[in-house]
């Protein structure tokens, strides 16, 4: 509602009044942006790709996990799993905290099926911006089949994501046409 003066136009209170709710809209969202921007965050690859030295090519399977936040994220364990719960492969669902999840009850029955389990024992101090890549020791054939999906453990969260096969279209279809013979 705006006051108006004996003129009836505004007084200097609206402008001064429309000056303190943009700058408090404003610093909430600075605080709401601050403590996301604050927790541990961190990107998760896994791929494949092909690998050519001394004129012999082979396909390597890795992780890679990049430290995207502000803040040293403990990377816990890395894995590979055939068969991720549907609740596990939601990006927002699969990062939130392990807090938040008891909470809400969620992930109560779900439980992956995990191979290659690697377990740092400390963990693994991941500084903002720091890459840690991880090459598993499978056949990429094999890790296109069994090893579909990656999880990445830190103290807080659980990241998932799935396999990308970046070998040469030619190599992938001639592993393909190799399981048909």
């Amino acid at each position: 509602m705006l006051i108006y003066g004996a003129q009836g136009e505004p007084s200097g209170f609206d402008a001064l009044a429309a000056i303190g709710a943009a700058t408090g809209v404003l610093a909430l969202l600075w605080n709401i942006l601050s403590a996301v921007m604050r927790r541990e965050r961190i990107g998760v690859s896994y791929h494949t790709y092909d690998l050519t030295d001394s004129g012999r090519t082979t396909s390597i399977v890795a992780i890679t996990v990049t430290n995207v936040g502000r803040i040293p994220a403990s990377l816990t364990s890395l894995a590979t799993a055939s068969h991720l719960p549907l609740a596990w492969r939601a990006p927002v669902l699969g990062s939130m905290t392990y807090r938040t999840r008891r909470r809400l009850h969620l992930f109560k029955n779900s439980v992956a099926r995990t191979t290659n389990e690697h377990e740092f024992e400390p963990p693994h101090r991941l500084e903002p911006g720091e890459i840690y890549r991880h090459q598993i020791d499978i056949d990429a054939r094999e890790a296109t089949e069994t090893a579909k999906w990656a999880v990445a453990q830190t103290g807080i969260a659980r990241y998932s994501v799935p396999l990308v096969d970046n070998r040469e279209r030619g190599r992938r279809h001639a592993a393909r046409l190799d399981e048909a013979d």
